[in-house]
């Protein structure tokens, strides 16, 4: 009897164990910065897209590329999808599948140590030297015939444009320059408003993943609609205001 019991435990452990193992881990590519992305993994979009992932039966490691790379290798499979780009970037890169459902919204805007200079539009600043990073689509589209424009691979380069004198303005994400302005404060830095342009923000992946796409979809609105997506907000990003 007690064999028969042994036995039985040995299977549930078995199986437990085969469980635990087949979870998959989905590499996703990230180029953002704190607040979204860090090291430590406690960024915006880390705590999100893993509590997302984890809902649809998936872990996921974050791999931190440079703007550019991180679409070029989701787009090619290397990795298994990229964390959040704007709605539209997968006519550049067919074979990213959008996941259909809003990760957050990104409201882009300049920062400047220059007190007179005045936004309103794209238009009102191509007339200055502009600094943006590399693969930021929107900001590439909209800047190309800027009068100077300087593409740096970081956040951290771009604001040495700013330090060094080296650009007039420089265009980031809010959230994004302001926390790296809380770490890094430089001198009469200032942010401009109004914003320049707010850009709904995706989850795409490889397309090798096209029947995840709307799990991910519907976990992350079940996300908003329980509260949980708010919580995350107010921990992490609610504090930089």
């Amino acid at each position: 009897m007690r064999s028969a019991g042994l036995a039985i435990l040995i299977i549930l452990v078995i199986n437990f164990t085969s469980t635990v193992q087949a979870r998959e881990t989905l590499v996703i590519a990230i180029a953002e910065d704190p607040p979204y992305h860090n090291a430590q993994g406690t960024g915006f979009v880390n705590v999100l897209e893993r509590e997302v992932m984890n809902r649809v039966g998936y872990d996921v490691r974050f791999d931190k590329l440079p703007s550019e790379r991180a679409l070029l290798y989701a787009n090619e499979g290397i990795s298994d999808g990229v964390a959040d780009r704007v709605i539209g970037i997968d006519k550049y890169y067919p074979n990213l599948i959008r996941v259909n459902e809003p990760v957050m919204t990104w409201n882009f805007v300049a920062f400047s140590r220059r007190t007179d200079i005045r936004i309103n539009g794209w238009q009102s600043i191509k007339p200055y030297s502009l600094g943006i990073v590399n693969g930021w689509k929107i900001l590439e589209r909209n800047t190309e015939d800027a009068l100077f424009r300087t593409k740096v691979r970081n956040i951290d380069l771009l604001f040495t444009l700013l330090k060094n004198g080296r650009a007039d303005l420089v265009l980031t994400e809010v959230w994004q320059g302001l926390f790296y302005l809380k770490k890094h404060p430089i001198n009469n830095v200032k942010l401009l408003y109004p914003i320049l342009v707010s850009k709904v923000q995706f989850m795409y992946l490889h397309k090798k993943h096209r029947k995840l796409a709307p799990k991910i979809a519907e976990a992350l609105r079940g996300m908003k609609k329980d509260g949980s997506y708010q919580k995350i907000v107010d921990k992490i990003l609610t504090p930089l205001k």
